[in-house]
């Protein structure tokens, strides 16, 4: 009867050990980083795009909003999510970089419209 309430002890003594020592976990594995770097970086580029034009991109934001299907209080909680480990904005920074060259690669390779005017 003493092992069995010795292996139950360790036992409990084992598990809140592991709860209290764990790692955190990686927020750059959590899937609403990647979403929240292309949002911004498309924000960015519209940025420039309309020459900080703060009138225009708000509209302009809430329609990358619409179509990611997010709102100005999902990015917010993303963006604090972030703040919490600021040494991840490099990484954050690092994604909305990619995704801006991957948007730049894939304008680049579009076909030009074909003009019906020979």
């Amino acid at each position: 009867m003493k092992t069995v309430a010795f292996i139950i002890i360790i036992l409990a003594v084992a598990a809140g050990l592991y709860f209290l020592l764990k790692p955190e976990k990686d927020i750059m594995s959590d899937p609403r980083i990647d979403k929240f770097a292309r949002i911004q970086a498309e924000i960015e580029i519209e940025a420039v795009r309309n020459n900080q034009d703060s009138v225009l991109m708000d509209s302009v934001r809430d329609s990358i909003y619409e179509y990611y299907n997010v709102s100005a209080q999902w990015v917010k909680e993303v963006r604090g999510m972030i703040d919490r480990d600021p040494q991840k904005w490099v990484d954050v920074y690092q994604l909305m970089i990619d995704h801006a060259e991957y948007i730049r690669d894939s304008l680049m390779h579009r076909r030009p419209i074909q003009s019906d005017s020979i």
